[in-house]
């Protein structure tokens, strides 16, 4: 459908004969209306890009040198970071490496141990989805748009067109994990959450559009073609995640000093699964490290690594989603579609 664009936004969007979308202002049709705003989105995504390319192309990588340290503790080798990280000068990393040759043992100084949180994530918006498609699933935005109205239109999931995170308090969360119960691939999730009591999800932003993309009555995979069947399971996993308790484990942090320079180690226990059970590419990497007390004295084993700074790799089809977000948000594209389009 045509339409007119904000003038004031449009005008930001002004695309120069450089990239062949040259728009002129002056033209009254409503095709050429419609024209500047899309070729606008266009520039700014190609905006995105050349900025990025010419970080690459204009990076000069420097050298660096780093301490490489270890130490054994009941038959585990345990590698420590040096809270200097790493110089650009050879002969000053040179000079710390003797320091810590000359004391040859490391002394315990410091543990630190403490229950944190990994909190679950706020509902499904479009951007999210659209992200998660691009990097997770192999499913290009257009493709994965296509495929959820089309899940809309049959009923499986709610309009998917939202710029929402947040519901509504009058939202009736159990009756929409009820009727999830009944896929093996989940059900134990959704039982426990019924049975025990789901957590209401954080607070999002609230648009003032529509809800959170949700599922709104059971599929199989036997129903939906590949990747709509793949592009629903996420959402449902999504929506019985923020229903589900935090993620909680334990971080035990050990500070060590040699020769007057400092290292340390973490290692992560989880406690709780909590939401990462039924989004488990979220969980926490668990690095369990042997017990110290603090006084403890060990061997160490060194070495100075030497690297190279490296340039940003080029802009995955997500990233290129986020920037256009963020630009939206501190820019004031009025238009769904020309988010959609960027």
């Amino acid at each position: 459908m045509l339409f007119s664009p904000n003038r004031k936004c449009a005008d930001n969007f002004l695309v120069d004969g450089n990239v062949g979308c040259t728009v002129d202002l002056a033209q009254g049709r409503r095709g050429a209306r419609v024209a500047y705003a899309a070729n606008g989105s266009t520039r700014i995504g190609i905006g995105f890009c050349v900025q990025r390319y010419q970080q690459i192309t204009t990076f000069k990588p420097e050298r660096f040198w780093s301490l490489k340290t270890y130490v054994i503790k009941d038959g585990n080798e345990i590698q420590l970071e040096w809270d200097r990280k790493k110089l650009f000068d050879f002969d000053v990393t040179v000079m710390f490496q003797k320091m810590v040759t000359g004391d040859g043992i490391l002394k315990v100084t410091d543990i630190s141990v403490k229950e944190e949180c990994k909190a679950r994530p706020p509902g499904l918006n479009t951007i999210n989805l659209l992200k998660v498609a691009s990097s997770a699933l192999g499913i290009g935005p257009q493709i994965a748009m296509h495929l959820a109205e089309r899940l809309y239109t049959q009923g499986f999931i709610s309009y998917p067109r939202t710029e929402s995170t947040a519901y509504p308090s009058s939202f009736d969360f159990r009756s929409a994990l009820a009727a999830l119960v009944h896929n093996p691939l989940w059900t134990n999730d959704v039982r426990a959450l019924l049975d025990a009591g789901f957590v209401k999800p954080k607070q999002g932003h609230d648009a003032g559009d529509h809800p959170p993309i949700t599922p709104m009555r059971l599929a199989t995979e036997e129903t939906l073609d590949t990747d709509a069947w793949r592009l629903y399971q996420y959402i449902c996993q999504h929506f019985i995640g923020i229903a589900s308790p935090d993620c909680r484990y334990m971080r035990t942090s050990i500070e060590f000093a040699s020769g007057g320079e400092a290292f340390h180690c973490v290692g992560y226990r989880v406690t709780s699964k909590g939401f990462t059970s039924i989004m488990p590419w979220l969980a926490v990497s668990e690095n369990n490290i042997p017990a110290f007390k603090k006084g403890d004295t060990v061997s160490i084993h060194k070495d100075i690594y030497e690297g190279s700074t490296s340039p940003p790799d080029y802009l995955s089809e997500s990233e290129l989603i986020s920037h256009g977000e963020e630009w939206h948000r501190y820019r004031c594209i009025n238009s769904f579609a020309c988010k959609q389009h960027l």
